[in-house]
C-alpha cells in the first residue's frame, strides 16, 4: 500500500470525523447514513460486478432502489465466493476507490479465499482502528509488534522478525514489529523483551499461552500498555487471564478480511459495538428473519467500502447474540452481546435436539486447570473435552460431568483427554466448539 499517497490520508482524516460524529448519533440518523452508503454500493455492484446483477435487480424501480425488499436477496456463503470469485470481482472500479489489492483469507470457515479490496476499504478500516484506539486510549504513534500469522510475503521468522512502520493510518511512521505466531511462546517473549513495544496485537489463544508463560519480573520489564485480540473469538479464559498477568487490557476486535472492521468490544463493557460506518451488520434466525435482543443467530455482513469484490449479504460462517438496545456508555451504535463461534460447530444429540455452544456459557475452569480447551462431540452421546493443563491438580471429573449435563444435555457424557497442545487451524486459530456428528 502506498502509505504516502495523499488520497489515502484525506479520505481516513475524513472518515475518522464522520466515525467520531456518529457514534452517538440518534439511531434513525446513522440508518439513513447506512442507506445511502448502501445504496451507492448497490448501484455500483448491480453495474459492473455480474455475480450480484440478477439477484439485485429486483430491488430497483427505474433509477429508484427499494430497500423494503432487501430480506429478499440471496445469502452468499463462503463455498459461493470460493465456487463464483472471478464474477464477484467488478468489472470498472470507480476512481474514489483507490488501488485495489490481494489478500487471502484463513480457511478457518472452509477453503481459503483470495479476495481484492481497494483503498477506500483499508481507510474505512484505519478510520475504525483510530476510533478503537481513542476509546480505549491507545497512542496510535506508538510502537505496536504484530504476533499474527502471515498467509503471504517472505517468512517473519524468529529471532528478527520483521520492522516496517503505519499500524494505523493516522500515524503512517509508528513502528511495527512483527513476528509469526508459529514462533515458540518462548521465543515470542523473549523478542518482545528485546522490541519493548508500548502494545501487542496478536490472537486470543496466543495471549492466554504468553500470559501463562511470561514470569512476573518479565511482565515488568515488558510493560504493554494494552493487547489488541483479533482473528478469533475472545474466550471467559483469555478475558480473565490476559488483563490480569500483563496488568493491562484486553481488547476485542471483531473483523474479517472481506469487509475489514466487524464491531469492537465497547471500552466499559464487554460488549462489542458495531463499526455501522463501516459495515452492515444482521443477525439472523435460522428462518432468515432478524434475531432479538438476547437471541443467537448467524452473523451476515454487507462490506460499504469494497468495490473491488463486494461482499452484499455475506455469511461469515459465525454465529453470535444480539445485545440490548442501549449501551451504558452513552453510544448509539447497536450492540453485540457475544461472539459465539462458528455456524458449522453445533451440538446434536440423541433425541435430536441440536444446539450452538456459547462461549460465554461454558466454563470448565472450576472442575479443572488448564490453559486452553476444545470441546469436541464424539457422537451423540459423547462430548470430548480436550485441554492443556495449567497445573498438577486432578481435575473433578464427577462434578465435570454433572455441568456438561446441565449445560448441554443430560443424556450425553464427557471424556477427558488432557494434551500438550492443542491442534490449531489453517489460520493458527483454536476452534473451542467441534462436532464430528453430521
Amino acid at each position: 500500500m502506498d502509505y504516502n499517497d495523499p488520497r489515502l490520508g484525506a479520505a481516513i482524516g475524513h472518515l475518522q470525523k464522520t466515525f467520531q460524529a456518529s457514534e452517538r448519533a440518534p439511531a434513525a440518523q446513522l440508518r439513513s447514513y447506512q442507506e445511502w452508503l448502501l445504496k451507492r454500493l448497490l448501484r455500483h455492484a448491480h453495474d459492473t460486478v455480474p455475480f450480484y446483477r440478477d439477484s439485485l435487480s429486483r430491488l430497483f424501480r427505474g433509477d429508484e432502489i427499494d430497500l423494503s425488499r432487501w430480506q429478499e436477496l440471496p445469502i452468499v456463503t463462503r463455498a459461493d465466493a470460493v465456487a463464483n470469485r472471478d464474477m464477484m470481482l467488478c468489472q470498472s472500479l470507480p476512481a474514489e476507490a483507490g488501488t485495489v489489492y490481494q489478500g487471502t483469507t484463513t480457511g478457518t470457515t472452509g477453503k481459503a479465499l483470495q479476495i481484492l479490496f481497494n483503498s477506500l476499504n483499508m481507510a474505512a478500516a484505519n478510520a475504525a482502528l483510530a476510533r478503537t484506539a481513542r476509546w480505549w486510549g491507545i497512542d496510535t504513534a506508538a510502537t505496536m509488534a504484530k504476533i499474527v500469522i502471515h498467509l503471504e510475503g517472505a517468512p517473519v521468522s524468529y529471532p528478527e522478525g520483521r520492522d516496517s512502520q503505519g499500524w494505523c493510518l493516522t500515524h503512517p511512521k509508528s513502528k511495527v514489529h512483527e513476528l509469526d505466531m508459529f514462533t515458540p511462546v518462548e521465543d515470542q517473549i523473549e523478542w518482545l523483551l528485546r522490541k519493548k513495544p508500548a502494545y501487542l496485537s496478536t490472537s486470543p489463544v496466543n495471549a492466554t499461552a504468553l500470559a501463562f508463560a511470561v514470569s512476573e519480573a518479565q511482565v515488568r520489564e515488558l510493560s504493554l500498555k494494552a493487547i489488541l485480540a483479533f482473528g478469533e473469538t475472545v474466550l471467559p479464559l483469555a478475558r480473565e487471564s490476559v488483563p490480569k498477568r500483563f496488568g493491562a487490557p484486553l481488547v476485542a476486535i471483531y473483523s474479517c478480511q472481506e469487509v475489514g472492521y466487524i464491531a469492537t468490544q465497547c471500552p466499559r463493557t464487554p460488549h462489542y459495538h458495531v463499526m455501522s460506518e463501516n459495515v452492515l451488520v444482521e443477525i439472523l434466525r435460522e428462518d432468515g428473519t432478524v434475531a432479538a435482543p438476547g437471541e443467537l443467530g448467524q452473523v451476515v455482513v454487507t462490506g460499504f467500502y469494497n468495490y473491488a469484490m463486494p461482499f452484499i449479504r455475506y455469511a461469515i460462517g459465525d454465529v453470535a447474540t444480539v445485545g440490548p438496545e442501549t449501551c451504558p456508555c452513552g453510544m448509539t451504535l447497536p450492540v453485540i452481546a457475544q461472539i459465539e463461534g462458528r455456524t458449522r460447530y453445533s451440538f446434536v444429540f440423541e433425541d435430536g435436539t441440536r444446539m450452538w455452544p456459547r462461549i460465554g456459557n461454558f466454563d470448565p475452569s472450576p472442575f479443572l486447570s488448564c490453559r486452553e480447551f476444545q470441546l469436541v462431540q464424539i457422537d451423540r452421546w459423547t462430548l470430548e473435552l480436550r485441554y492443556v493443563a495449567a497445573d498438577d491438580r486432578e481435575p473433578d471429573e464427577a462434578g465435570l460431568q454433572v455441568y456438561i449435563g446441565e449445560k448441554f444435555h443430560p443424556t450425553v457424557r464427557v471424556r477427558l483427554s488432557p494434551m500438550p497442545s492443542l491442534p490449531k487451524g489453517p489460520g493458527g486459530k483454536l476452534t473451542p466448539y467441534l462436532s464430528m456428528v453430521e
